[in-house]
């Protein structure tokens, strides 16, 4: 895949695989949009971008908010244009006993993974009247780990888009 010039929004591009991701991306050749609700990090994937000579914006956003997601296309929008393609890598990594998880841990990771999703797809799409956008979902891949009887957030079953 030919990356130079394209504009790819980076979700949870602040550390983890989301920031590795970034650093990639912009090695590539692509404007990076990267987004997170930790803005010391994510702003920091951006500088070190920078002063590699790549191409990089941050924007502050919380998946599951629907203002927030307007404000990535906007700003995605004003600094290059277009968006070509979107990694989706914002989520929680909570690893523990099955008995420790409450309800309303369940339902934060349910709000990023699922209803993150639906609002990008129904953002980004919208956004990109001309052409197809591309759309990478980092999405947890296992729920149960029996033999530790562990935990960890997913919604990959109830994806299907």
């Amino acid at each position: 895949m030919k990356l130079a010039g394209k504009v790819i929004i980076v979700t949870g591009g602040g550390i983890g695989i989301g920031r590795k991701t970034a650093l990639l991306l912009a090695q590539q050749g692509a404007n990076v949009v990267i987004t997170d609700i930790d803005v010391e990090n994510g702003k920091a994937t951006v500088e070190e971008i920078l002063a590699q000579n790549g191409q990089a914006i941050f924007v502050s956003h919380n998946v599951n908010k629907t203002q927030d997601w307007k404000r990535v296309v906007e700003e995605a929008m004003k600094a290059y244009g277009t968006i070509d393609m979107l990694f989706n890598n914002a989520g929680l990594y909570r690893i523990r006993f099955v008995t420790d998880v409450a309800k309303d841990q369940w339902e934060d990771a349910m709000a990023i993974y699922l209803k993150g999703l639906f609002l990008e797809v129904k953002h980004l799409t919208s956004s990109t009247d001309k052409r197809e956008e591309s759309t990478v979902n980092d999405l947890p891949l296992a729920g149960l780990m029996r033999e530790q009887q562990q935990f960890f957030e997913t919604a990959e079953p109830a994806v299907s888009i």
